[in-house]
């Protein structure tokens, strides 16, 4: 689910890049932090079933800090702040 999750930006972004290009998505929406909370949404799923059920108790809360960060940031650059 969070696989799925993770990258279910593919197809509007896709479009996006499509029609205006990736230097015009990156100023309107940031599109290296969408870029790269898919990659942190899907690096911790992973990590998450791989890892024993001792240290997945610390997994989840430094993915979840990491992308809040990366939503702060691009929250803040679509804002122009």
């Amino acid at each position: 689910m969070f696989v799925a999750f993770g990258l279910s930006g593919v197809i509007p972004v896709v479009h996006g890049l499509i029609l205006d290009g990736p230097a015009a998505l990156d100023e309107r929406m940031g599109l290296r932090y969408v870029v790269l909370e898919a990659f942190l949404y899907v690096f911790g799923a992973i990590l998450y079933a791989v890892c024993a059920h001792g240290s997945s108790q610390l997994t989840w809360p430094i993915m979840l800090t990491l992308l809040s960060l990366v939503s702060l940031a691009r929250a803040q650059i679509s804002m122009h702040i």
